[in-house]
């Protein structure tokens, strides 16, 4: 797993806009030092970052969203398995659009 995202987990278990401005920052700074792309180990942890609910973060969730779609080995379709999560479903909207389907 790459540094920036394992320092991530440490400090932050989801990314969501009720974060302190401190820790907004710093989850700025440890994304932008995350070196694309990504590996599958890297996506899932990216992916636990994800609220259930589709809070963007400022944007942040973006920017995670087109990190864990810069895996070298997405789509790990069994990580999109979880329901009632926006994310996961943006996910897969955005791979069906894209004309990848689940096998």
């Amino acid at each position: 797993m790459q540094t920036a995202i394992s320092e991530l987990l440490g400090f932050v278990s989801k990314v969501t806009g009720n974060l302190d401005q401190l820790t907004i920052d710093r989850v700025v700074v440890k994304l932008d030092q995350i070196v694309l792309p990504i590996s599958r180990d890297d996506a899932l942890a990216l992916l636990s970052l994800l609220p259930d609910d589709g809070d963007p973060a400022q944007g942040l969730n973006w920017t995670i969203l087109h990190g864990i779609e810069a895996c070298s080995e997405w789509p790990v379709w069994e990580a999109l398995n979880k329901p009632q999560n926006e994310w996961m479903e943006i996910l897969e909207v955005r791979l069906n659009n894209a004309g990848t389907t689940r096998p």
